[in-house]
């Protein structure tokens, strides 16, 4: 069994997954798809749709959260998963 990590909150991200998935299973391979959002406790879900409506609202606010997000490198894995 192959799992393929994606994430729902963007396209560029989930499509290419699901299509990975997808090219897997016509070459014989058990694929399946996971979407990283359901495995975070609730107020981490919470979190980032409040941040989604507030990056809606001001691209301004986007911008500097996607400055932020590289900066701190991969480190958000540890953050969510430390809990």
């Amino acid at each position: 069994m192959i799992a393929v990590l994606t994430s729902g909150a963007a396209l560029g991200v989930h499509v290419p997954g699901l299509l990975l998935a997808s090219r897997l299973r016509e070459r014989g391979a058990e694929a399946s798809v996971e979407v990283v959002e359901r495995l975070l406790p609730g107020d981490r879900l919470r979190m980032i749709e409040a941040s989604r409506s507030v990056f809606h609202r001001d691209f301004r606010v986007a911008r500097a959260g996607q400055r932020l997000a590289s900066e701190s490198g991969p480190q958000w894995a540890d953050t969510f998963l430390a809990d």
